[in-house]
């Protein structure tokens, strides 16, 4: 069951508007409003999405966010059990 879990589970890096003399171009542009925080990669880990923060946002906050992502192939899974 621990290949499975692992296999739907991906990393984002959630970014933040900042000020445009801080921003890099992984940043929104979009002070408020639903675009002035933009999720950026699909990382299979959340080590691998901290390493790519570091290297690309130029030491501004972000955010690793965990995501459960249900591919088509594996909707399947749903109905384990049913009869």
């Amino acid at each position: 069951m621990t290949d499975i879990v692992s296999s739907i589970i991906y990393y984002t890096v959630a970014i933040p508007y900042v000020s445009p003399k801080r921003a890099t171009k992984w940043h929104p542009t979009t002070e408020s409003g639903p675009f002035s925080v933009l999720n950026r990669g699909h990382f299979k880990t959340k080590e691998a999405a901290i390493a790519w923060a570091v290297e690309n946002l130029g030491g501004t906050t972000y955010r690793v966010r965990e995501v459960l992502h249900f591919p088509e192939e594996m909707a399947c899974l749903n109905n384990i059990g049913e009869a």
